[in-house]
């Protein structure tokens, strides 16, 4: 008797003659004795149905849909890129990602990223030293405030061999920068810090405060919030046949409450490090 469950990020709601199911952005109002049949099923678990007595073609549409499957699934991120917009049916030629970091929070990114390709051909890895050779596939560098000297390096090493890398800037400064995510052509970690600079007073003196800036981690809720931030890009990333998130920089912020921003990176004409020429298209 086979079985069928209800999908990651899908739900449903009984309703007085049929049900009302949903999935992503998508939902559909069901009415009718074959909905009934369906409707008296999941409500018995809330999670799966048994086809004995189910009008197959109705189970068929619910099935096309995303809706239900067979196998019970796991709510990945590209389980939620399927459910809101169907762009989670290829997958980037990068099979590999390196977290760089001591710190526990580049732990926890390693940690989640693992668990979200367990099973897949993205193989993930967790090395200390930001230094050392450089990683195949996407790296993430985790600075939280005891590298300082290394990041310039590592960012003119990374921009010799056209490494695609995500900086997560955790040092205990406000706000917390998650990004941006490097690629060749979109600029590096040098351009990055120049345009921070450039709009303080104290342009000369921040900026060396961005390249060698020590401090202390920050507060559990902020450390969650960048881990989960900085798996997503990186997910996205390798997710997708073709990525949508060069350059994106995300801030998270609690000045105006909770909040996180995007933005996108644009290189800086003339950069000595990558040179500051945007990619073609």
């Amino acid at each position: 008797m086979p079985e069928y469950r209800i999908a990651p990020y899908a739900g449903w709601v009984p309703l007085p003659n049929g049900l009302l199911v949903a999935r992503g952005t998508w939902y559909a109002v069901i009415r009718g004795p074959a909905s009934l049949d369906v409707r008296d099923q999941l409500m018995v678990d809330g999670r799966s149905v048994h086809t004995t007595n189910l009008n197959t073609v109705l189970v068929d549409k619910l099935v096309s849909h995303g809706f239900l499957q067979t196998q019970p699934g796991v709510a990945t991120y590209r389980a939620l890129l399927a459910a809101e917009s169907g762009v989670g049916a290829g997958e980037s030629p990068q099979r590999t990602v390196t977290v760089l970091g001591a710190s526990d929070l580049a732990g926890e990114i390693a940690k989640i990223l693992a668990q979200e390709v367990e099973g897949g051909e993205t193989a993930v890895s967790m090395r200390t030293s930001l230094l050392g050779p450089v990683p195949a596939g996407i790296v993430v560098v985790v600075a939280d405030g005891t590298e300082f000297g290394l990041l310039a390096e590592v960012n003119r090493r990374f921009c010799e061999s056209d490494t695609t890398w995500l900086f997560v800037d955790a040092r205990a400064s406000a706000p917390a920068l998650i990004g941006p995510l490097f690629t060749p052509g979109v600029g590096c970690l040098e351009c990055h810090w120049m345009r921070r600079a450039a709009v303080l007073s104290k342009p000369a003196e921040y900026d060396q405060y961005l390249r060698e800036g020590r401090s202390g981690s920050g507060g559990h809720w902020q450390q969650h919030m960048i881990a989960g931030l900085a798996a997503a890009l990186v997910l996205d990333w390798v997710s997708v046949e073709a990525p949508r998130s060069a350059g994106t920089c995300l801030e998270l912020a609690a000045a105006d409450g909770p909040s996180v921003r995007r933005h996108t990176h644009v290189p800086v004409p003339g950069c000595a490090v990558c040179g500051g020429e945007m990619a073609d298209g």
